[in-house]
Protein backbone atom coordinates (compact mmCIF):
# COMPACT_ATOMS: atom_id res chain seq x y z
CA UNK A 1 0.00 0.00 0.00
CA UNK A 2 1.41 3.40 -1.05
CA UNK A 3 1.53 6.00 1.73
CA UNK A 4 -0.14 9.34 0.92
CA UNK A 5 2.05 12.23 1.97
CA UNK A 6 0.56 15.07 3.98
CA UNK A 7 -0.36 18.16 1.94
CA UNK A 8 1.86 21.17 2.64
CA UNK A 9 0.10 24.44 3.46
CA UNK A 10 1.95 27.75 3.41
CA UNK A 11 1.20 30.01 6.38
CA UNK A 12 0.78 33.68 5.51
CA UNK A 13 0.60 35.93 8.57
CA UNK A 14 -0.89 39.16 7.22
CA UNK A 15 -1.08 41.03 10.55
CA UNK A 16 -3.70 43.79 10.90
CA UNK A 17 -5.37 44.44 7.55
CA UNK A 18 -8.55 46.07 6.30
CA UNK A 19 -11.22 43.74 4.96
CA UNK A 20 -10.96 44.71 1.29
CA UNK A 21 -7.15 44.43 1.10
CA UNK A 22 -7.48 41.00 2.78
CA UNK A 23 -10.09 40.01 0.20
CA UNK A 24 -7.72 41.06 -2.59
CA UNK A 25 -4.94 39.09 -0.89
CA UNK A 26 -7.13 35.99 -0.97
CA UNK A 27 -7.86 36.51 -4.65
CA UNK A 28 -4.17 36.94 -5.45
CA UNK A 29 -3.36 33.62 -3.81
CA UNK A 30 -6.36 31.99 -5.48
CA UNK A 31 -5.28 33.27 -8.91
CA UNK A 32 -1.79 31.90 -8.35
CA UNK A 33 -3.20 28.45 -7.51
CA UNK A 34 -5.37 28.46 -10.62
CA UNK A 35 -2.49 29.59 -12.83
CA UNK A 36 -0.52 26.60 -11.56
CA UNK A 37 -3.36 24.28 -12.53
CA UNK A 38 -4.32 23.46 -8.95
CA UNK A 39 -0.80 22.51 -7.96
CA UNK A 40 -0.71 21.26 -4.34
CA UNK A 41 2.24 23.58 -3.69
CA UNK A 42 -0.13 26.54 -3.62
CA UNK A 43 -2.33 25.69 -0.63
CA UNK A 44 -2.17 28.68 1.72
CA UNK A 45 -3.56 29.58 5.14
CA UNK A 46 -3.90 33.34 5.67
CA UNK A 47 -4.14 34.58 9.27
CA UNK A 48 -5.30 38.15 9.74
CA UNK A 49 -6.88 40.54 12.22
CA UNK A 50 -9.27 43.04 10.63
CA UNK A 51 -10.14 46.65 11.21
CA UNK A 52 -13.82 46.97 12.29
CA UNK A 53 -16.13 45.86 9.48
CA UNK A 54 -19.61 44.44 9.05
CA UNK A 55 -19.72 42.02 6.15
CA UNK A 56 -22.86 41.02 4.31
CA UNK A 57 -23.44 37.64 2.71
CA UNK A 58 -23.57 36.99 -1.02
CA UNK A 59 -27.34 37.18 -1.40
CA UNK A 60 -28.18 39.84 1.18
CA UNK A 61 -29.92 43.06 0.18
CA UNK A 62 -29.87 45.17 3.35
CA UNK A 63 -32.16 48.10 4.06
CA UNK A 64 -30.28 51.40 3.37
CA UNK A 65 -31.29 52.73 6.80
CA UNK A 66 -29.82 49.67 8.49
CA UNK A 67 -26.62 50.09 6.51
CA UNK A 68 -26.39 53.75 7.57
CA UNK A 69 -26.79 52.72 11.22
CA UNK A 70 -23.93 50.25 10.89
CA UNK A 71 -21.70 52.85 9.22
CA UNK A 72 -22.48 55.27 12.08
CA UNK A 73 -20.73 52.85 14.49
CA UNK A 74 -17.42 53.70 12.82
CA UNK A 75 -17.07 50.36 11.06
CA UNK A 76 -16.96 49.67 7.35
CA UNK A 77 -19.88 47.88 5.70
CA UNK A 78 -18.85 45.56 2.86
CA UNK A 79 -20.71 43.17 0.59
CA UNK A 80 -18.86 39.85 0.54
CA UNK A 81 -19.04 36.90 -1.86
CA UNK A 82 -19.06 34.36 0.98
CA UNK A 83 -22.04 32.32 2.11
CA UNK A 84 -23.96 33.19 5.25
CA UNK A 85 -25.48 36.40 6.57
CA UNK A 86 -24.23 39.59 8.24
CA UNK A 87 -21.42 39.31 10.74
CA UNK A 88 -18.70 41.45 12.28
CA UNK A 89 -14.91 41.28 11.99
CA UNK A 90 -12.53 43.42 13.96
CA UNK A 91 -9.66 43.75 16.43
CA UNK A 92 -9.48 40.92 18.90
CA UNK A 93 -10.69 38.35 16.40
CA UNK A 94 -8.44 35.76 14.78
CA UNK A 95 -9.52 35.27 11.17
CA UNK A 96 -8.28 32.33 9.12
CA UNK A 97 -8.65 32.17 5.34
CA UNK A 98 -7.64 28.78 3.93
CA UNK A 99 -7.04 29.07 0.17
CA UNK A 100 -7.13 25.40 -0.78
CA UNK A 101 -7.62 23.68 -4.12
CA UNK A 102 -10.04 20.99 -2.94
CA UNK A 103 -9.37 18.88 -6.02
CA UNK A 104 -5.75 18.39 -4.98
CA UNK A 105 -6.33 18.67 -1.22
CA UNK A 106 -7.31 15.05 -0.58
CA UNK A 107 -10.18 15.63 -3.06
CA UNK A 108 -12.39 17.00 -0.30
CA UNK A 109 -16.07 17.66 -1.12
CA UNK A 110 -17.12 21.17 -0.09
CA UNK A 111 -19.49 19.91 2.61
CA UNK A 112 -16.68 17.86 4.18
CA UNK A 113 -14.34 20.85 4.00
CA UNK A 114 -16.81 23.03 5.92
CA UNK A 115 -17.31 20.27 8.50
CA UNK A 116 -13.54 20.13 9.02
CA UNK A 117 -13.41 23.92 9.52
CA UNK A 118 -15.99 23.52 12.27
CA UNK A 119 -13.87 20.85 13.92
CA UNK A 120 -10.81 23.11 13.70
CA UNK A 121 -12.74 25.82 15.54
CA UNK A 122 -13.99 23.42 18.22
CA UNK A 123 -10.58 21.84 18.79
CA UNK A 124 -8.86 25.24 18.96
CA UNK A 125 -11.25 26.39 21.67
CA UNK A 126 -10.78 23.18 23.64
CA UNK A 127 -7.00 23.42 23.47
CA UNK A 128 -7.36 26.87 25.02
CA UNK A 129 -9.63 25.62 27.80
CA UNK A 130 -13.09 26.43 26.40
CA UNK A 131 -15.50 23.50 25.98
CA UNK A 132 -16.81 24.46 22.54
CA UNK A 133 -19.05 22.25 20.47
CA UNK A 134 -20.97 22.00 17.22
CA UNK A 135 -24.63 22.93 17.15
CA UNK A 136 -26.42 19.61 16.89
CA UNK A 137 -29.86 21.19 16.99
CA UNK A 138 -29.85 22.94 13.63
CA UNK A 139 -27.54 22.11 10.73
CA UNK A 140 -27.84 25.70 9.51
CA UNK A 141 -26.04 26.87 12.67
CA UNK A 142 -22.50 26.41 11.41
CA UNK A 143 -19.44 27.33 13.45
CA UNK A 144 -18.44 26.65 17.03
CA UNK A 145 -20.52 27.33 20.12
CA UNK A 146 -19.85 27.74 23.83
CA UNK A 147 -22.65 27.87 26.39
CA UNK A 148 -25.16 28.17 23.53
CA UNK A 149 -23.44 31.28 22.13
CA UNK A 150 -21.41 31.51 18.93
CA UNK A 151 -17.68 31.77 19.53
CA UNK A 152 -16.51 31.15 15.96
CA UNK A 153 -18.30 32.01 12.71
CA UNK A 154 -17.71 30.22 9.40
CA UNK A 155 -18.48 31.40 5.89
CA UNK A 156 -16.86 30.14 2.71
CA UNK A 157 -16.81 30.58 -1.04
CA UNK A 158 -15.60 28.02 -3.54
CA UNK A 159 -15.12 28.54 -7.27
CA UNK A 160 -13.27 26.26 -9.66
CA UNK A 161 -12.47 24.05 -6.66
CA UNK A 162 -10.54 26.81 -4.83
CA UNK A 163 -11.79 28.05 -1.46
CA UNK A 164 -11.76 31.58 -0.08
CA UNK A 165 -13.00 33.10 3.20
CA UNK A 166 -13.05 30.81 6.23
CA UNK A 167 -13.47 31.20 9.99
CA UNK A 168 -13.43 34.02 12.52
CA UNK A 169 -12.63 33.13 16.13
CA UNK A 170 -13.64 35.61 18.82
CA UNK A 171 -10.65 36.00 21.13
CA UNK A 172 -10.78 39.31 23.01
CA UNK A 173 -12.98 41.18 20.53
CA UNK A 174 -15.36 43.80 21.97
CA UNK A 175 -18.69 41.93 21.91
CA UNK A 176 -20.61 45.22 21.86
CA UNK A 177 -20.03 45.37 18.08
CA UNK A 178 -22.41 42.41 17.68
CA UNK A 179 -25.27 44.24 19.40
CA UNK A 180 -25.93 46.22 16.21
CA UNK A 181 -26.76 43.14 14.12
CA UNK A 182 -28.39 39.73 14.27
CA UNK A 183 -25.14 37.78 13.96
CA UNK A 184 -25.35 35.30 11.06
CA UNK A 185 -29.13 35.79 11.07
CA UNK A 186 -29.65 33.71 14.25
CA UNK A 187 -32.03 35.67 16.45
CA UNK A 188 -32.24 33.43 19.51
CA UNK A 189 -28.51 32.94 20.12
CA UNK A 190 -25.82 35.12 21.66
CA UNK A 191 -22.17 35.72 20.83
CA UNK A 192 -19.24 35.00 23.10
CA UNK A 193 -15.43 35.00 23.06
CA UNK A 194 -12.54 33.04 24.47
CA UNK A 195 -11.79 35.86 26.91
CA UNK A 196 -15.39 35.95 28.12
CA UNK A 197 -15.55 32.19 28.60
CA UNK A 198 -12.14 31.98 30.30
CA UNK A 199 -12.73 35.11 32.37
CA UNK A 200 -9.23 36.25 31.40
CA UNK A 201 -7.67 37.96 28.41
CA UNK A 202 -6.98 35.73 25.41
CA UNK A 203 -5.71 37.62 22.35
CA UNK A 204 -5.51 36.43 18.73
CA UNK A 205 -1.78 36.00 19.28
CA UNK A 206 -2.51 33.75 22.27
CA UNK A 207 -4.84 31.59 20.16
CA UNK A 208 -2.74 31.39 17.00
CA UNK A 209 -0.58 28.36 17.83
CA UNK A 210 -3.63 26.32 18.92
CA UNK A 211 -5.41 27.21 15.68
CA UNK A 212 -2.42 26.17 13.57
CA UNK A 213 -2.07 22.92 15.51
CA UNK A 214 -5.78 22.19 15.01
CA UNK A 215 -5.56 22.85 11.27
CA UNK A 216 -2.66 20.43 10.96
CA UNK A 217 -4.49 17.79 12.97
CA UNK A 218 -7.95 18.04 11.40
CA UNK A 219 -6.77 18.46 7.80
CA UNK A 220 -3.81 16.06 8.17
CA UNK A 221 -1.47 18.62 6.61
CA UNK A 222 1.88 20.25 7.31
CA UNK A 223 1.87 24.01 7.81
CA UNK A 224 5.05 25.85 6.91
CA UNK A 225 5.74 29.55 7.43
CA UNK A 226 5.84 31.55 4.20
CA UNK A 227 9.01 33.56 3.72
CA UNK A 228 8.95 37.20 4.87
CA UNK A 229 9.81 38.51 1.40
CA UNK A 230 6.95 36.60 -0.22
CA UNK A 231 4.51 37.76 2.47
CA UNK A 232 5.58 41.39 2.04
CA UNK A 233 5.28 41.16 -1.74
CA UNK A 234 1.76 39.73 -1.62
CA UNK A 235 0.48 42.11 1.07
CA UNK A 236 1.93 45.14 -0.73
CA UNK A 237 0.30 44.00 -3.96
CA UNK A 238 -3.04 43.56 -2.19
CA UNK A 239 -2.74 47.14 -0.90
CA UNK A 240 -1.90 48.52 -4.36
CA UNK A 241 -4.57 50.46 -6.33
CA UNK A 242 -3.86 48.19 -9.31
CA UNK A 243 -5.68 45.35 -7.54
CA UNK A 244 -8.78 47.35 -6.53
CA UNK A 245 -10.95 45.85 -9.26
CA UNK A 246 -10.02 42.23 -8.61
Amino acid sequence: MVAISSPVVKLLRAGRLGYLPALRLQKLVRSSILEEGGSPTGHTLILVEHEPVYTLGLRENPDPDETSKLISTGAEVVHSDRGGLTTFHGPGQLVAYPIFHLGSFRKLPLRSYIAKLELVAVQTCRLLGVLAQLSGKDVSHTGAWANDAKICAIGVHCKRHVTTHGLALNCNVDLAWFQHIVPCGIKDKGVTSLSHELNEDCSPQDAESSLISSFQNIFSCKIQQMGDDEVKKLVNKAMSPSTYNM
